[in-house]
C-alpha cells in the first residue's frame, strides 16, 4: 500500500495530536504534514502535493469561512479537501459544497472511530445534505 500524504491544518495542539493519533493507528506509514494557520497550510501546498487536506474551518489567520476553503481549493484543485469542524450546521454545509470542499466531519465524530470510516462519513454528510 502506498504511503497516504495527508495535510493537517489545525491550530489546536490537542486536536492535532489526537487526529495523528487515529490517522497513524489505520495508516502507519502515512506521511502527514501539520500546519497551524491558513498561511503555513498554503505554503506546504505550493512545496508537496497531498492525497486529503484536513482543514479546520476556525484558523487564526483566516477571514472568513469562503476565504479558507478557495485559498485551500485554488492551490489544491484535485486534492479532496475534508473539513473538521466543531459544530456542523445545514448552513456550513452548504456554504462549504459551494466554495468546493469534498467532505466534513465533526471533530467528536473522529473519536473512536477508524479514519477509513471518517472520512467516509465526511463524504457522505456532504452528498446528503
Amino acid at each position: 500500500m502506498a504511503q497516504p500524504r495527508i495535510l493537517l491544518v489545525e491550530d489546536c495542539r490537542f486536536d492535532v495530536a489526537l487526529t495523528k493519533r487515529l490517522i497513524e493507528k489505520y495508516y502507519s506509514y502515512s506521511i502527514i504534514h501539520y500546519a497551524k494557520t491558513k498561511h503555513d497550510a498554503c505554503a506546504c501546498l505550493l512545496q508537496h502535493s497531498y492525497d486529503v487536506v484536513l482543514l479546520d474551518l476556525g484558523l487564526p489567520d483566516s477571514v472568513s469561512l469562503r476565504e479558507v476553503v478557495e485559498d485551500i481549493k485554488t492551490l489544491a484543485r484535485e486534492t479532496p479537501v475534508i473539513i473538521v469542524t466543531g459544530r456542523q450546521t445545514e448552513d456550513i454545509v452548504d456554504q462549504i459544497k459551494l466554495y468546493g470542499a469534498n467532505g466534513i466531519v465533526e471533530k467528536n465524530e473522529i473519536v473512536g472511530s477508524d479514519f477509513s470510516t471518517v472520512m467516509h462519513n465526511a463524504v457522505n454528510n456532504m452528498q446528503a445534505a
